[in-house]
Protein backbone atom coordinates (compact mmCIF):
# COMPACT_ATOMS: atom_id res chain seq x y z
CA UNK A 1 0.00 0.00 0.00
CA UNK A 2 2.97 2.57 0.91
CA UNK A 3 4.43 1.98 -2.54
CA UNK A 4 1.51 2.42 -4.49
CA UNK A 5 1.37 5.81 -2.56
CA UNK A 6 4.44 6.24 -3.59
CA UNK A 7 3.79 5.79 -7.00
CA UNK A 8 0.77 7.46 -7.19
CA UNK A 9 2.21 11.01 -5.52
CA UNK A 10 5.19 10.78 -7.93
CA UNK A 11 2.58 10.56 -10.82
CA UNK A 12 0.78 13.50 -9.59
CA UNK A 13 3.99 15.49 -9.65
CA UNK A 14 4.66 14.28 -12.89
CA UNK A 15 1.42 15.04 -14.21
CA UNK A 16 1.12 18.85 -12.72
CA UNK A 17 4.92 19.87 -14.00
CA UNK A 18 3.43 18.55 -17.70
CA UNK A 19 0.78 20.19 -17.62
CA UNK A 20 2.28 23.48 -17.94
CA UNK A 21 1.16 25.44 -20.91
CA UNK A 22 4.18 25.80 -22.36
CA UNK A 23 4.96 22.24 -22.47
CA UNK A 24 6.35 20.63 -26.07
CA UNK A 25 3.66 18.43 -27.31
CA UNK A 26 5.59 15.24 -26.46
CA UNK A 27 5.29 15.99 -23.34
CA UNK A 28 1.53 17.14 -22.77
CA UNK A 29 1.14 13.26 -24.55
CA UNK A 30 2.75 11.68 -21.95
CA UNK A 31 1.14 13.73 -18.74
CA UNK A 32 -1.70 12.26 -21.07
CA UNK A 33 -0.96 9.05 -20.60
CA UNK A 34 0.73 8.99 -17.26
CA UNK A 35 -2.69 10.28 -15.80
CA UNK A 36 -4.40 7.33 -18.10
CA UNK A 37 -1.95 4.68 -16.42
CA UNK A 38 -3.22 6.44 -13.20
CA UNK A 39 -6.69 6.13 -13.43
CA UNK A 40 -6.47 2.33 -14.64
CA UNK A 41 -4.57 1.61 -11.29
CA UNK A 42 -6.79 3.14 -9.01
CA UNK A 43 -9.67 1.33 -10.74
CA UNK A 44 -7.79 -1.99 -10.30
CA UNK A 45 -7.19 -1.56 -7.10
CA UNK A 46 -11.32 -1.10 -6.35
CA UNK A 47 -12.29 -3.82 -8.46
CA UNK A 48 -14.59 -6.17 -6.95
CA UNK A 49 -12.16 -9.07 -7.94
CA UNK A 50 -9.38 -7.91 -5.48
CA UNK A 51 -12.26 -8.58 -2.38
CA UNK A 52 -14.13 -11.20 -4.21
CA UNK A 53 -13.27 -13.15 -1.18
CA UNK A 54 -13.81 -10.03 1.23
CA UNK A 55 -10.00 -10.24 2.06
CA UNK A 56 -10.28 -14.00 3.03
CA UNK A 57 -8.39 -15.36 -0.04
CA UNK A 58 -5.92 -17.02 2.15
CA UNK A 59 -8.30 -19.15 3.83
CA UNK A 60 -9.88 -19.84 0.33
CA UNK A 61 -6.09 -21.32 -0.69
CA UNK A 62 -6.37 -23.41 2.64
CA UNK A 63 -9.62 -25.20 1.74
CA UNK A 64 -8.37 -26.14 -2.03
CA UNK A 65 -4.78 -26.96 -0.49
CA UNK A 66 -6.43 -29.29 2.09
CA UNK A 67 -9.24 -31.19 -0.38
CA UNK A 68 -5.45 -32.26 -2.86
CA UNK A 69 -3.58 -33.16 0.26
CA UNK A 70 -6.86 -35.42 1.49
CA UNK A 71 -7.43 -36.90 -1.62
CA UNK A 72 -3.62 -38.03 -1.75
CA UNK A 73 -3.93 -39.32 1.54
CA UNK A 74 -7.27 -41.09 0.50
CA UNK A 75 -5.31 -42.59 -2.36
CA UNK A 76 -2.96 -44.18 -0.14
CA UNK A 77 -5.31 -45.42 1.98
CA UNK A 78 -7.42 -47.02 -0.13
CA UNK A 79 -5.89 -50.57 -0.61
CA UNK A 80 -5.57 -51.02 2.78
CA UNK A 81 -9.42 -51.48 2.88
CA UNK A 82 -10.14 -52.88 -0.34
CA UNK A 83 -7.81 -55.60 0.27
CA UNK A 84 -10.44 -57.74 2.78
CA UNK A 85 -12.74 -57.36 -0.17
CA UNK A 86 -10.59 -57.89 -3.28
CA UNK A 87 -10.76 -61.26 -2.63
CA UNK A 88 -13.79 -63.76 -3.80
CA UNK A 89 -12.86 -66.64 -1.52
CA UNK A 90 -10.81 -68.74 -4.00
CA UNK A 91 -7.28 -69.36 -2.40
CA UNK A 92 -5.48 -69.56 -6.27
CA UNK A 93 -7.79 -65.95 -7.67
CA UNK A 94 -5.63 -63.12 -8.68
CA UNK A 95 -6.22 -60.98 -6.14
CA UNK A 96 -5.64 -63.37 -3.34
CA UNK A 97 -2.23 -62.06 -1.79
CA UNK A 98 -0.39 -64.01 1.00
CA UNK A 99 0.46 -62.30 4.25
CA UNK A 100 3.91 -61.61 3.15
CA UNK A 101 2.52 -59.42 0.53
CA UNK A 102 0.25 -57.50 2.04
CA UNK A 103 2.82 -56.51 4.07
CA UNK A 104 4.58 -55.03 1.03
CA UNK A 105 1.71 -53.65 -0.31
CA UNK A 106 0.99 -51.42 3.03
CA UNK A 107 4.74 -51.22 3.46
CA UNK A 108 5.31 -49.25 -0.62
CA UNK A 109 3.57 -46.64 1.22
CA UNK A 110 6.20 -45.88 3.09
CA UNK A 111 9.05 -46.70 0.89
CA UNK A 112 7.77 -44.26 -2.16
CA UNK A 113 7.39 -41.63 1.10
CA UNK A 114 11.19 -42.14 1.46
CA UNK A 115 11.80 -41.68 -1.72
CA UNK A 116 10.20 -38.71 -2.68
CA UNK A 117 11.55 -37.01 0.07
CA UNK A 118 15.04 -37.08 -1.16
CA UNK A 119 14.54 -34.89 -4.10
CA UNK A 120 11.65 -32.85 -2.68
CA UNK A 121 13.69 -29.47 -1.17
CA UNK A 122 15.51 -29.52 -4.92
CA UNK A 123 13.03 -29.62 -6.74
CA UNK A 124 10.33 -27.23 -5.05
CA UNK A 125 12.72 -24.72 -4.97
CA UNK A 126 13.41 -24.90 -9.14
CA UNK A 127 9.88 -25.16 -9.83
CA UNK A 128 7.95 -23.95 -6.53
CA UNK A 129 5.18 -25.09 -4.76
CA UNK A 130 2.81 -24.85 -7.16
CA UNK A 131 3.86 -26.19 -10.30
CA UNK A 132 5.58 -29.26 -8.10
CA UNK A 133 2.56 -30.61 -5.82
CA UNK A 134 0.28 -30.57 -9.00
CA UNK A 135 2.40 -32.95 -10.57
CA UNK A 136 2.60 -35.02 -7.60
CA UNK A 137 -0.76 -35.05 -7.16
CA UNK A 138 -1.60 -36.00 -10.56
CA UNK A 139 1.06 -38.91 -10.30
CA UNK A 140 -1.24 -40.31 -7.28
CA UNK A 141 -4.12 -39.69 -9.13
CA UNK A 142 -2.31 -41.47 -12.51
CA UNK A 143 -1.69 -44.89 -9.91
CA UNK A 144 -5.02 -44.90 -8.34
CA UNK A 145 -7.05 -44.75 -11.61
CA UNK A 146 -4.40 -47.68 -12.90
CA UNK A 147 -4.58 -49.57 -9.58
CA UNK A 148 -7.40 -52.09 -10.93
CA UNK A 149 -5.77 -53.06 -14.09
CA UNK A 150 -2.14 -53.64 -12.75
CA UNK A 151 -3.88 -55.68 -9.93
CA UNK A 152 -5.59 -57.58 -12.55
CA UNK A 153 -1.73 -57.80 -14.20
CA UNK A 154 0.08 -59.06 -10.63
CA UNK A 155 1.44 -58.53 -7.45
CA UNK A 156 4.93 -56.81 -8.62
CA UNK A 157 2.54 -53.53 -10.95
CA UNK A 158 0.66 -52.87 -7.46
CA UNK A 159 2.95 -52.56 -5.51
CA UNK A 160 4.69 -50.24 -7.92
CA UNK A 161 1.40 -48.12 -8.28
CA UNK A 162 1.60 -48.23 -3.84
CA UNK A 163 5.14 -46.62 -4.42
CA UNK A 164 4.11 -44.17 -6.81
CA UNK A 165 1.09 -42.89 -3.82
CA UNK A 166 3.61 -43.03 -1.58
CA UNK A 167 6.27 -40.77 -3.32
CA UNK A 168 2.84 -38.53 -4.31
CA UNK A 169 2.31 -37.53 -0.47
CA UNK A 170 5.70 -37.23 0.31
CA UNK A 171 4.87 -33.57 -1.09
CA UNK A 172 2.41 -32.82 2.33
CA UNK A 173 4.72 -31.68 4.52
CA UNK A 174 7.06 -29.54 2.53
CA UNK A 175 3.23 -28.32 1.34
CA UNK A 176 2.08 -27.31 4.22
CA UNK A 177 4.72 -25.18 5.34
CA UNK A 178 5.85 -23.93 2.02
CA UNK A 179 1.71 -22.76 2.01
CA UNK A 180 1.29 -21.63 5.74
CA UNK A 181 4.54 -19.31 5.55
CA UNK A 182 3.60 -17.57 2.15
CA UNK A 183 -0.42 -17.06 2.93
CA UNK A 184 -1.22 -17.49 6.73
CA UNK A 185 -0.74 -14.62 9.09
CA UNK A 186 1.77 -14.36 11.43
CA UNK A 187 -0.33 -14.60 14.64
CA UNK A 188 -2.58 -17.38 12.37
CA UNK A 189 0.11 -19.74 11.11
CA UNK A 190 -0.58 -22.01 14.14
CA UNK A 191 -4.27 -22.33 13.33
CA UNK A 192 -3.88 -22.07 9.71
CA UNK A 193 -1.46 -25.16 9.50
CA UNK A 194 -3.27 -27.18 12.16
CA UNK A 195 -6.46 -27.06 10.04
CA UNK A 196 -4.67 -27.76 6.34
CA UNK A 197 -3.45 -30.67 8.91
CA UNK A 198 -6.65 -32.24 9.27
CA UNK A 199 -6.09 -33.70 5.91
CA UNK A 200 -5.09 -36.89 7.96
CA UNK A 201 -7.95 -37.58 9.47
CA UNK A 202 -10.25 -36.46 6.36
CA UNK A 203 -8.88 -38.73 3.97
CA UNK A 204 -9.69 -42.07 6.31
CA UNK A 205 -12.81 -40.16 6.82
CA UNK A 206 -14.03 -40.21 3.40
CA UNK A 207 -11.89 -43.33 2.03
CA UNK A 208 -13.19 -45.51 4.98
CA UNK A 209 -16.71 -45.70 4.57
CA UNK A 210 -17.40 -45.07 0.92
CA UNK A 211 -14.65 -48.19 0.41
CA UNK A 212 -17.37 -50.33 2.43
CA UNK A 213 -20.50 -48.91 0.44
CA UNK A 214 -18.78 -49.79 -3.02
CA UNK A 215 -17.51 -52.85 -2.19
CA UNK A 216 -20.83 -54.38 -1.59
CA UNK A 217 -22.73 -52.29 -4.21
CA UNK A 218 -22.97 -54.02 -7.74
CA UNK A 219 -19.91 -51.82 -8.70
CA UNK A 220 -17.29 -53.71 -6.81
CA UNK A 221 -13.61 -52.86 -5.30
CA UNK A 222 -12.61 -51.00 -8.71
CA UNK A 223 -14.96 -48.10 -8.58
CA UNK A 224 -13.37 -46.51 -5.49
CA UNK A 225 -10.22 -45.93 -7.33
CA UNK A 226 -12.00 -44.55 -10.20
CA UNK A 227 -13.55 -42.32 -8.29
CA UNK A 228 -10.54 -41.30 -6.25
CA UNK A 229 -8.36 -41.47 -8.70
CA UNK A 230 -11.12 -39.11 -10.77
CA UNK A 231 -11.37 -36.29 -7.75
CA UNK A 232 -7.70 -36.15 -7.78
CA UNK A 233 -7.53 -35.00 -10.87
CA UNK A 234 -10.45 -32.18 -10.12
CA UNK A 235 -8.71 -31.36 -7.10
CA UNK A 236 -5.19 -31.08 -8.68
CA UNK A 237 -6.38 -28.75 -11.71
CA UNK A 238 -8.35 -26.49 -9.06
CA UNK A 239 -5.32 -26.36 -7.21
CA UNK A 240 -3.60 -25.06 -10.21
CA UNK A 241 -5.61 -22.83 -11.36
CA UNK A 242 -6.19 -21.30 -8.33
CA UNK A 243 -2.97 -21.19 -6.24
CA UNK A 244 -0.31 -18.89 -6.58
CA UNK A 245 3.00 -19.42 -4.99
CA UNK A 246 2.66 -15.64 -3.32
CA UNK A 247 -0.29 -13.59 -2.57
CA UNK A 248 1.37 -10.65 -4.33
CA UNK A 249 0.77 -12.78 -7.56
CA UNK A 250 -2.63 -13.87 -6.86
CA UNK A 251 -5.96 -11.13 -8.68
CA UNK A 252 -8.23 -11.67 -5.69
CA UNK A 253 -5.82 -10.89 -3.20
CA UNK A 254 -7.00 -7.16 -1.77
CA UNK A 255 -4.35 -5.06 -0.88
CA UNK A 256 -5.99 -5.22 2.40
CA UNK A 257 -5.01 -8.71 3.00
CA UNK A 258 -2.04 -8.38 1.63
CA UNK A 259 -0.82 -5.95 4.07
CA UNK A 260 -2.46 -8.39 7.02
CA UNK A 261 -0.54 -11.37 5.30
CA UNK A 262 2.69 -9.90 5.11
CA UNK A 263 2.45 -7.71 8.73
CA UNK A 264 5.74 -8.93 10.99
CA UNK A 265 7.16 -11.19 8.50
CA UNK A 266 11.17 -10.52 7.28
CA UNK A 267 12.70 -11.69 3.69
CA UNK A 268 16.09 -12.61 3.78
CA UNK A 269 18.14 -14.41 1.30
CA UNK A 270 20.61 -15.46 3.95
CA UNK A 271 19.87 -19.00 5.30
CA UNK A 272 21.65 -19.84 8.68
CA UNK A 273 23.08 -23.18 8.68
CA UNK A 274 20.95 -26.31 10.40
CA UNK A 275 22.10 -26.98 13.66
CA UNK A 276 22.25 -30.69 13.56
CA UNK A 277 24.84 -31.59 16.31
CA UNK A 278 23.33 -28.69 18.96
CA UNK A 279 19.48 -30.84 18.36
CA UNK A 280 21.27 -34.19 18.37
CA UNK A 281 22.35 -32.87 21.80
CA UNK A 282 19.02 -31.40 23.04
CA UNK A 283 17.12 -33.95 25.21
CA UNK A 284 13.83 -32.09 24.50
CA UNK A 285 14.32 -32.39 20.77
CA UNK A 286 14.54 -36.22 21.60
CA UNK A 287 11.39 -36.32 23.08
CA UNK A 288 9.40 -34.78 20.49
CA UNK A 289 11.07 -37.09 18.00
CA UNK A 290 9.85 -39.89 20.10
CA UNK A 291 6.53 -38.75 20.90
CA UNK A 292 6.28 -38.45 17.14
CA UNK A 293 7.26 -41.49 16.23
CA UNK A 294 5.39 -43.27 18.97
CA UNK A 295 2.11 -41.36 18.20
CA UNK A 296 2.82 -42.09 14.20
CA UNK A 297 3.12 -45.81 15.22
CA UNK A 298 0.24 -46.29 16.54
CA UNK A 299 -1.47 -44.21 14.06
CA UNK A 300 -0.50 -46.09 11.33
CA UNK A 301 -1.12 -49.55 12.78
CA UNK A 302 -4.96 -48.86 12.93
CA UNK A 303 -5.10 -46.97 9.80
CA UNK A 304 -3.14 -49.69 7.94
CA UNK A 305 -4.63 -53.03 9.54
CA UNK A 306 -7.61 -51.49 10.97
CA UNK A 307 -10.09 -52.46 8.14
CA UNK A 308 -8.26 -56.22 7.95
CA UNK A 309 -8.63 -56.70 12.35
CA UNK A 310 -12.01 -55.27 12.17
CA UNK A 311 -13.44 -57.43 9.30
CA UNK A 312 -11.46 -60.69 10.00
CA UNK A 313 -11.17 -61.00 13.39
CA UNK A 314 -13.86 -58.70 15.06
CA UNK A 315 -16.27 -60.05 12.29
CA UNK A 316 -17.80 -56.96 11.18
CA UNK A 317 -19.67 -56.80 8.12
CA UNK A 318 -18.16 -55.11 5.11
CA UNK A 319 -19.95 -51.93 5.18
CA UNK A 320 -19.98 -51.57 8.75
CA UNK A 321 -16.16 -52.07 8.73
CA UNK A 322 -16.07 -49.06 6.50
CA UNK A 323 -17.94 -47.14 8.98
CA UNK A 324 -16.06 -48.34 12.31
CA UNK A 325 -12.69 -47.49 10.84
CA UNK A 326 -13.73 -43.91 10.60
CA UNK A 327 -14.60 -43.27 14.06
CA UNK A 328 -11.59 -42.38 15.44
CA UNK A 329 -10.26 -40.20 12.90
CA UNK A 330 -13.77 -38.36 13.51
CA UNK A 331 -12.91 -37.98 17.47
CA UNK A 332 -8.94 -36.99 15.96
CA UNK A 333 -10.74 -34.47 13.96
CA UNK A 334 -12.77 -32.95 16.81
CA UNK A 335 -9.78 -33.32 19.60
CA UNK A 336 -7.63 -31.39 17.26
CA UNK A 337 -10.18 -28.08 16.19
CA UNK A 338 -10.70 -27.63 19.88
CA UNK A 339 -7.12 -28.50 21.30
CA UNK A 340 -5.37 -25.97 19.32
CA UNK A 341 -7.86 -22.95 20.37
CA UNK A 342 -7.46 -24.32 24.21
CA UNK A 343 -3.78 -24.61 24.03
CA UNK A 344 -3.58 -21.15 22.70
CA UNK A 345 -5.20 -19.44 25.08
CA UNK A 346 -4.93 -21.72 28.34
CA UNK A 347 -1.83 -19.18 29.43
CA UNK A 348 -2.26 -20.32 33.36
CA UNK A 349 0.34 -23.13 33.03
CA UNK A 350 3.24 -22.87 31.08
CA UNK A 351 3.79 -23.87 27.63
CA UNK A 352 6.17 -26.52 28.72
CA UNK A 353 3.16 -28.18 30.91
CA UNK A 354 0.75 -27.51 28.16
CA UNK A 355 2.87 -29.80 25.86
CA UNK A 356 3.55 -32.64 28.39
CA UNK A 357 -0.23 -32.78 29.66
CA UNK A 358 -1.54 -32.68 25.78
CA UNK A 359 1.09 -35.72 24.99
CA UNK A 360 0.39 -37.77 27.88
CA UNK A 361 -3.76 -37.60 26.81
CA UNK A 362 -2.89 -38.11 23.26
CA UNK A 363 -0.66 -41.15 23.63
CA UNK A 364 -2.16 -42.30 26.92
CA UNK A 365 -5.80 -42.32 24.95
CA UNK A 366 -4.32 -43.78 22.02
CA UNK A 367 -2.68 -46.96 24.24
CA UNK A 368 -5.84 -47.55 26.14
CA UNK A 369 -7.95 -47.48 22.86
CA UNK A 370 -5.36 -50.23 21.36
CA UNK A 371 -5.83 -52.41 24.91
CA UNK A 372 -9.22 -52.13 24.41
CA UNK A 373 -8.99 -53.56 21.09
CA UNK A 374 -6.64 -56.91 22.10
CA UNK A 375 -9.65 -57.38 25.11
CA UNK A 376 -12.06 -57.31 22.83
Amino acid sequence: MKRNSENEQFLQEDDQDDADEHAPKHMRWRSSLIELTRKMSVDVQSTPAAGIFRDSTRYAVMVVATICLTCAISNSLALNFTVICMNDGNPNSTYAYTEDQKGWLFSAIAVGTLIGTIPITTITTMFGIRNVFTAFCMTSAIATLLTPLAASTGFGWVFLMRVLQGIAISISFPALGSITSQWATLKGSGMYIALMSCHLQFGPIFTMPVSGALCVSSLGWPAIYYLQGTLTIGAAILFYTFYRDSPRMHKNVSGKELSKIEQGKTTTNHREPVPYGAMLKSWPIWGVWISSVGGAFGFQIFMQYGPTYLNKVLKYEIESTGFATAVPYVASTLVKVVAGPFSDHATCISEKSRMIIFTIISQGCMALCFVFLAII
